[in-house]
């Protein structure tokens, strides 16, 4: 069920310069809540960060036949932290959840983060491959490393017990994600949106996730301000 007026649900992803895979990805997306959400009132809104590599032309052509897809654009590259913010503000639906353009965490990630906070477990929740249940495959040895170590020693900042706190992949319900006044526009937002959380005692809940690269060309995967990635 896809009425993106009254959706229930907003399914948001920050993109900037993804015209080879964003068709596709959209597609596998749409194809997935039909077949596991079919009672679930949708919308797809993709935050375009400023592309120049076509992205925005495929997105318009795909509105025009899609009504639960939306696009909202920025005038140039602002970076993650600030694709993030727009998709808060834009969202419709009663719960987020954020998804990577990639898809390197697949889209059976949506009802994982989506139970605790329709069950009222949750506040937040998030993605973790370092969840003792978590997965990690086709990422290279030491870009795994490093950002494993680095979300340990971050994950020491907090006061809960989060393996993984600088994915992109989480939930959230619309009333929390308006109430946390975030400045950051790069990825340190994610560690912002987290200390905030944690200052409004939101509940967070991590579930595990499953992180796999999908295609090996793309070992150089960027933020959507351009900068190399260096941890998930």
């Amino acid at each position: 069920m896809n009425n993106s007026s009254d959706a229930e649900l907003t399914v948001a992803i920050p993109a900037f310069n993804e015209a080879e895979i964003i068709e596709e990805n959209i597609n596998e997306i749409r194809e997935w809540l039909g077949q596991n959400l079919p009672d679930v009132t949708y919308e797809v809104l993709i935050v375009d960060d400023g592309s120049n590599d076509g992205m925005t032309e495929i997105l318009k052509k795909k509105t025009k036949i899609n009504r639960c897809l939306r696009v909202v654009s920025h005038d140039r590259n602002m970076g993650r932290g600030r694709a993030i913010r727009t998709a808060f503000e834009e969202s419709i639906g009663r719960y987020i959840i954020i998804l990577d353009a990639d898809l390197s965490y697949a889209p059976e990630h949506i009802s994982l983060l989506l139970e605790p906070l329709r069950n009222d477990e949750a506040d937040i929740t998030l993605a973790s491959p370092y969840h003792k249940e978590g997965k990690i495959e086709n990422v290279p040895f030491f870009r795994a490393l490093v950002s494993r170590l680095g979300n340990k020693i971050l994950a020491n900042s907090f006061s809960g017990k989060s393996k993984t706190v600088t994915c992109i992949v989480r939930g959230f319900t619309r009333k929390v994600a308006s109430q946390l006044d975030l400045l950051n526009e790069g990825k340190d937002l994610h560690l912002e949106l987290l200390y905030k959380a944690d200052l409004l005692n939101f509940r967070i809940v991590e579930v595990p996730a499953k992180l796999v690269w999908r295609d090996s060309r793309r070992n150089k995967l960027k933020d959507s301000s351009g900068s190399l990635l260096t941890n998930n």
